[in-house]
C-alpha cells in the first residue's frame, strides 16, 4: 500500500518497486479545492497513490486507474470530466467573437472524424486521434494544407485550455503535430504545397456586385474596380481629398499592404459614379466625414481589415457568387477587384 506525504502544497505518493523507492505527485492540493475539503483531498490523494503504485507495477493500465480515480473524485463531490463533444461545445459558448464561424467549422470536422469517439471522455483523447484527424484532412484532397493548419490550431487552442485552465488534461495531444509533414507523408509533396485556390471575378459577377449589392458595398466594389483592383481595406479608408474631379484623377495614398502610391485616371463612368456618391454623402448624416464610406471606415478602425473581408465574403455567399460548405475546399474569390477591360 502506497504512502503519501506533503510537498510544495500537494500530496505526493511514495511506494517501492523492486526495492527502489518511487516518489511522484498525486496532483491533489493539500488544502483541497473546488469545494473539496482538506480531509476529502487527503482521501483522494491516498487513492491516487494506491492507483499510481498499481499502474507502476503493471497491475492495472492507466485508463483503468484514471477511471477509478475519477469515480472516487465524483464521490467526493468533484465534477467529472466532460466528453470531447461536451467540452468543445463549452468552448464555443465561452468564446463568441468574429472567429466563431471558423471555430464551428473546425470543431464540426473534428467531431465528425471522431464519430462515436466524440462522446468519450476528454481525457481519453490521444495524440493518435489528433494525428489521424490531420491525416483524414489530407486524404480527401479537398482541404488545403493551410486550411488544415488553421483547423489544427483551433482544436489545439481548445485542448490547451483544457490543460491550463480547466485541468481536464495533463498535456495537449495536438501540441507539436506538424500539419505539413503529415500532409507530405499522407498525400505527397504536392498536397503539402497546396494553397487555397482563388479566382478573379468574371465581368458578369462584377456587374452584379456593382449594381445589385446593397449599399455601401456596390459603391465600394465600383471604386475598387475603377481603381484597377484596389483592396477593399484601402477603399474603406479612402478620403474625398484624394478625388480630384477637375484634374480627372484619383491620388491614392500608400496602400495598407503594399505601401505604394498611385494615380488613377477617372473615366466617364467612374466620374458619374463619384458625382452620385458625393451628392449622397453631402446630403447624409456623415457629411462632415472626410471618408467616402464613413460607416465602414469607423468599423475598420475597430476591427481592422478582418471585419471588411469577413463581411464581404458573407455578401458573396448571400449572392451565390462563392460557396464553401463545411469540409469542402474553399474556392475563393480575390478580394481585390481585378480590372477587366471588358467591364462597362
Amino acid at each position: 500500500m502506497a504512502g503519501i506525504y506533503k510537498r510544495g502544497g500537494v500530496w505526493y505518493a511514495q511506494f517501492r518497486i523492486n526495492g527502489r523507492i518511487i516518489r511522484q505527485s498525486t496532483g491533489v492540493p493539500i488544502k483541497g479545492q473546488q469545494g473539496v475539503s482538506a480531509r476529502q483531498a487527503r482521501k483522494l490523494a491516498r487513492q491516487a497513490a494506491d492507483l499510481a503504485e498499481q499502474q507502476a507495477k503493471g497491475e492495472c493500465v492507466l485508463s483503468v486507474a484514471l477511471d477509478a480515480l475519477r469515480t472516487a473524485a465524483r464521490a467526493q463531490g468533484v465534477g467529472g470530466v466532460p466528453t470531447v463533444r461536451e467540452y468543445l461545445a463549452t468552448i464555443r459558448e465561452r468564446k463568441q467573437d468574429r472567429s466563431q464561424r471558423n471555430r464551428e467549422r473546425a470543431h464540426r470536422l473534428f467531431l465528425d472524424f471522431l464519430g462515436k469517439d466524440a462522446d468519450m471522455r476528454l481525457d481519453l483523447l490521444t495524440r493518435q486521434h489528433c494525428r489521424k484527424f490531420i491525416r483524414s484532412l489530407a486524404e480527401g484532397g479537398k482541404i488545403a494544407v493551410t486550411t488544415a493548419g488553421r483547423h489544427k490550431a483551433i482544436i489545439s487552442a481548445a485542448l490547451r485550455q483544457a490543460v491550463l485552465e480547466d485541468d481536464y488534461l495533463l498535456k495537449n495531444p495536438m501540441e507539436g503535430l506538424n500539419v505539413r509533414e503529415i500532409y507530405t507523408a499522407t498525400a505527397g509533396a504536392a498536397a503539402a504545397a497546396q494553397t487555397m485556390r482563388r479566382e478573379p471575378f468574371s465581368p458578369d459577377e462584377m456587374r452584379r456586385l456593382m449594381n445589385e449589392a446593397p449599399a455601401p458595398w456596390c459603391d465600394m466594389v465600383a471604386v475598387s474596380w475603377y481603381c484597377a483592383g484596389l483592396r477593399l481595406s484601402d477603399v474603406a479608408l479612402m478620403q474625398w481629398d484624394a478625388v480630384d474631379l477637375a484634374a480627372g484623377e484619383v491620388h491614392l495614398a500608400a496602400e495598407v499592404k503594399t505601401r505604394q502610391e498611385r494615380v488613377i485616371p477617372i473615366c466617364l463612368a467612374f466620374r458619374t459614379r463619384l458625382e452620385e456618391m458625393r451628392a449622397r454623402h453631402d446630403a447624409g448624416v456623415d457629411s462632415a466625414s472626410p471618408y467616402l464610406f464613413p460607416a465602414v471606415a469607423a468599423q475598420y478602425e475597430v476591427n481592422k481589415a478582418a471585419s471588411i473581408s469577413t463581411r464581404f465574403t458573407s455578401l458573396l455567399r448571400a449572392m451565390g457568387i462563392v460557396q464553401d460548405a463545411i469540409g469542402e475546399a474553399k474556392q475563393g474569390k480575390c478580394h481585390r477587384m481585378y480590372w477587366l477591360s471588358s467591364a462597362a
